[in-house]
């Protein structure tokens, strides 16, 4: 059976009635992608708008180098004149500078021997933290030992004191029964005979 146009007019009078169901059949008609459009415009959009934003902060930015350039050039061109002004100056300098060097080089040839005995005596001093380590371990396991049997120390110290509980209570029976018999044998002594 064909879909007539009159068939078109009743679905949308249908879903006028019924708008709740419009949705139902947008997502039966359209892909994912089409019915993400306007969530994806929006994002370009927003994306588009904080662009723009950025490039008027660039060319903001570009405007500040430009001026910052125009000075640093003027600078240079200040500092260049300068320079050459000073030129024999820096001249003389640099012999000095040289002597100076040679100084300098001497002292790091000097510098490198110390630093190798350094690094002989940090090696020295590493071995010997390695034995220190070594004899660290040593002890650990020592004292692991001797924390097992304080352990085992303790529990047969819980057991000779449930033991001497028990023998306290024994011995307290054993003299209340010595006591009770003392007083039967004797209780004519304590307490008079019947007449």
């Amino acid at each position: 059976m064909a879909f007539t146009a009159q068939d078109f007019e009743d679905l949308i009078q249908f879903l006028d009635q019924h708008p709740q169901w419009l949705e139902t059949l947008r997502q039966r008609l359209l892909t994912r992608e089409l019915l993400k459009t306007p969530e994806t415009l929006q994002q370009l959009h927003t994306r588009m708008g904080d662009a723009e934003k950025t490039l008027r902060a660039m060319r903001n930015a570009v405007v500040v180098l430009a001026k910052t350039q125009r000075r640093h050039y003027e600078e240079f061109v200040a500092l260049r004149q300068e320079f050459m002004a000073h030129r024999q100056e820096f001249l003389e300098y640099r012999a000095e500078a040289d002597r100076r060097f040679v100084e300098l080089a001497e002292a790091q040839r000097r510098t490198e021997e110390q630093v190798r005995e350094l690094a002989e005596a940090q090696r020295r001093t590493e071995e010997q933290v390695r034995e220190l380590a070594k004899a660290q371990r040593r002890t650990e396991e020592q004292v692991r030992e001797l924390a097992e049997a304080q352990r085992r120390t303790e529990e047969q110290v819980r057991e000779l004191a449930k033991a001497m509980q028990a023998l306290t209570q024994d011995v307290a029976i054993l003299k209340d029964r010595d006591l009770r018999r003392l007083y039967v044998e004797r209780a004519a002594a304590y307490f008079g005979r019947p007449d």
